[in-house]
């Protein structure tokens, strides 16, 4: 593997990681927006009192409950992206060694 193409992996890869992040801070602000405007519908709705707090502890559960599911999700997309890193950066030693042998031995021939 050239070093041409590890320095394109890496732009590839730096490109990639900021995505991830623009994209979890849309998700981040939508899911805020989202509870905010839950809060409020709540707050201002024209229910009784009783309606109103059981209806809250019914969207807290809600709330709790899917936020337990993401926090597994991120977790595991997590885990699944370290592996992958840990498996570039193993085959990207190995190449980078290769080039070093290469070149080496193309040292020694000439």
């Amino acid at each position: 593997m050239s070093l041409a193409k590890l320095i394109e992996e890496k732009r590839k890869a730096k490109s990639r990681k900021e995505n991830t992040k623009k994209t979890k801070n849309i998700a981040v602000g939508a899911t805020v927006g989202i509870l905010a405007g839950i809060a409020g519908g709540f707050l201002f709705a024209p229910k009784a009192g009783k309606e109103t707090r059981d209806s809250l502890k019914e969207s807290a559960s809600n709330i709790s409950t899917t936020a337990k599911d993401k926090t597994m999700e991120v977790k595991n997309k997590v885990s699944e992206y370290l592996k992958d890193k840990k498996d570039e950066k193993f085959r990207l030693d190995a190449a980078i060694k290769e080039d070093n042998r290469t070149a080496t031995i193309e040292d020694v021939i000439l």
